[in-house]
């Protein structure tokens, strides 16, 4: 995934899902400051998961399981009030 995806400011949803997606997500996802979607499971995305994603205070639905990421899961991402349960 390019770092010039954070140029997108004004998506609302992004979906990734089973892609087979490598790489790194860039942390210029958290200019993304319109998205509520973000779908990215069933990659291969590798790494850590960027604390940016926090930025992203309209955020509904993340769903990023089954990839490789590597690391904790940032306590930024905790403070999303956003986020609800499907």
């Amino acid at each position: 995934i390019p770092e010039s995806l954070g140029d997108f400011t004004e998506l609302r949803e992004l979906r990734l899902s089973h892609n087979l997606l490598e790489g790194p997500l860039p942390p210029s996802i958290g200019k993304l400051e319109n998205l509520t979607i973000l779908f990215g499971r069933n990659n291969r995305f590798t790494g850590t998961i960027p604390p940016e994603i926090a930025c992203l205070s309209n955020l509904q639905k993340l769903s990023l399981n089954q990839n490789q990421f590597n690391g904790c899961i940032p306590p930024e991402i905790g403070e999303l009030s956003g986020i609800v349960s499907s």
